[in-house]
């Protein structure tokens, strides 16, 4: 299953089974004051198996509306709306989605024969102005506490907040990654062309561009730094179908292919280069303001430092020698050699390979 598919599996299951939570914590506490409720005419619909079966019914059914409407407000259209615009287009596609969902329910549980005909014609009378608002109200407050919670999994990069939440990182462990540098090309030459704020409106943009082409190729966004963005993968992650180059190639085919956005907007079409390395780091959670998950150690300055030689050679991407030993065995690439380094702060020489955009 590709990855983008598997967001949308985990979000969706994560979001009914939130919901089905929420409207259940509504069931249990009006249930546990039933002996003081007179239900009237729902006398027979409380004594029945329906009644237990609501709750979780309208979490499923308003669950998978929210993860519909939440994957369509992530659409790359609609994230560069302003905030505020987002926030109401949001709120009136989730209350049409509460409608929507309560009309489903209702019929579902007209079909099933869950009340009678005079039950649920009573049912519609006796259904006030206030009922609903305090509904809504209820309702309202679990939209603003589930989005809350995907918009913290963002802020912190997919899966990093159940990261910290579980521990896994509180005490520092080893890993094995592959991480890349990614630079804007020229970036200094650019700034000066456009001026600050139109140099920030550039950045913004191809850091939009980068999102989709973040997902597919199953990156993690470790760090923005100004121009450049920080990616990492695990070595089986990266590795596999060479998701680390491709990942270049795909957003260099991306950004060329919004060219008429760029070049009407800031007059030129804007051109990242990356270095890549690949070996052992420390993984530790940091930080007590503000939380984050910290990479530590050597391969991480050697990524950089290749990066750094992108435009000593006229490449856009160069690789270490171990990404190449690493691939080359299963991997029909074209690489170059571009000779054996010293890079700064590096006590001995390493190789350095190009790469060609020819992957089979």
């Amino acid at each position: 299953m590709k990855q983008k598919y598997k967001i949308y599996l985990y979000d969706w299951l994560f979001l009914i089974f939130a919901w089905m939570v929420y409207m259940s914590l509504v069931y249990i506490i009006v249930w546990s004051f039933k002996e003081y409720i007179n239900f009237g005419i729902f006398t027979d619909y409380t004594n029945s198996m329906f009644v237990h079966f609501e709750a979780p019914a309208f979490g499923f059914i308003f669950g998978s509306f929210f993860t519909v409407i939440h994957h369509l407000t992530e659409l790359p259209r609609i994230r560069r709306m302003s905030f505020s615009r987002i926030i109401l287009l949001k709120s009136f596609l989730y209350l049409a989605g509460l409608g929507l969902a309560s009309v489903i329910l209702w019929e579902l549980w007209r079909l099933l024969g869950a009340m009678d005909e005079t039950t649920l014609k009573e049912a519609k009378r006796i259904i006030t102005l206030k009922a609903l608002i305090i509904s809504l109200i209820y309702l309202s407050f679990y939209i603003l506490l589930t989005n809350f919670l995907l918009e913290i999994n963002k802020k912190f990069g997919y899966g990093t907040l159940w990261q910290i939440v579980t521990g896994k990182y509180h005490r520092p462990k080893v890993e094995n990654r592959v991480f890349m540098f990614l630079d804007l090309k020229s970036s200094t030459t650019i700034a000066e062309k456009l001026g600050h704020k139109l140099y920030s409106q550039l950045i913004q943009s191809c850091f939009y561009d980068l999102t989709d082409i973040v997902i597919k190729y199953q990156a993690h966004v470790y760090q923005y730094v100004g121009d450049e963005v920080v990616l990492t993968w695990t070595n089986e992650k990266g590795l596999k179908d060479l998701n680390c180059i491709r990942f270049f190639f795909a957003y260099k085919d991306k950004l060329f292919s919004r060219k008429n956005y760029y070049e009407s907007k800031f007059n030129l079409i804007p051109e990242f280069k990356a270095g890549l390395e690949m070996g052992s780091v420390t993984v530790v959670e940091v930080g007590e303001i503000k939380r984050e998950i910290a990479y530590h150690g050597d391969v991480l300055n050697t990524a950089a430092r290749i990066q750094d030689r992108c435009n000593e050679f006229g490449r856009l991407i160069l690789i270490s020698e171990n990404i190449e030993k690493a691939i080359e065995s299963i991997y029909q690439i074209k690489v170059e050699l571009m000779g054996d380094i010293q890079l700064k702060g590096k006590g001995e020489n390493i190789k350095i390979y190009s790469v060609e955009n020819e992957l089979k």
